[in-house]
């Protein structure tokens, strides 16, 4: 684990790397500084002294803004160097579950829309109840189907990065069949958002997106 005092200055490696984090606390091992969010974000820091060779865990709230690689918040005396490990969901002031890999956050399956009427132009969805600014991608699920399996029907739904339509990707129940389709996602993001439409030809439609992964 490399950690730094400032991008491109003084750089650390630290091995072996295992620490804890105490959101009751405050300092090395805790938040930096106040009490943790009750519901939001918060940030997870390595932090670093080169001084006593210590390191620790440092949270800082990370739900109204996208946080830096190296640290911003209030370090401890002495801890000069640090890099972002992660930034997870808090609920009623504990995180929620989850399980990481490099900078891969996979969650509990979130059900981040479901429509019943066709969206013909493309629509913001807000996904910052379940994803921190820093998300870059997210992943998940698409479906499509008919309600009460009416055959002969058609529904679709799209999903794009922004309002330009771009990155888009797609789940679609075809003319003639019946049932439901599910697809899998991951798509490119900024701010929280992600775009979507639905159509039918039938009139009627089922459609949802879920989330279970995002990238910071």
């Amino acid at each position: 684990l490399i950690v730094q005092t400032a991008l491109g200055e003084r750089q650390y490696k630290l091995s072996s790397f295992s620490n804890i984090i105490n959101l009751a606390s405050t300092g090395a091992g805790g938040m930096d500084t106040g009490t943790v969010p009750v519901t939001g974000f918060v940030a997870l820091y390595a932090i670093y002294n080169p001084t006593t060779l210590a390191s620790g865990l440092l949270a800082v709230n990370a739900t109204s803004a996208v946080v830096p690689e190296v640290c911003a918040g209030v370090m401890p005396s002495g801890y000069t160097a640090s890099a972002l490990v992660s930034v997870l969901r808090i609920s009623d002031t504990k995180f929620t579950i989850y399980e990481q890999s490099g900078r891969v956050v996979s969650i509990q399956d979130f059900s981040a829309l479901s429509a019943t009427s066709a969206i013909p132009t493309a629509t913001r969805l807000s996904i910052a109840g379940v994803v921190p600014l820093n998300a870059r991608k997210v992943s998940g699920t698409l479906y499509s189907g008919l309600p009460n399996q009416r055959a002969g029907g058609y529904t679709r739904i799209d999903i794009y990065s922004n309002a330009q339509l771009v990155g888009k990707q797609s789940c679609r129940l075809g003319i003639g069949y019946i049932g439901d389709v599910y697809c899998n996602y991951e798509l490119p993001i900024s701010n929280q958002g992600i775009y979507y439409t639905t159509s039918s030809i039938s009139g009627l439609l089922a459609a949802g997106i879920s989330i279970s992964k995002y990238e910071i």
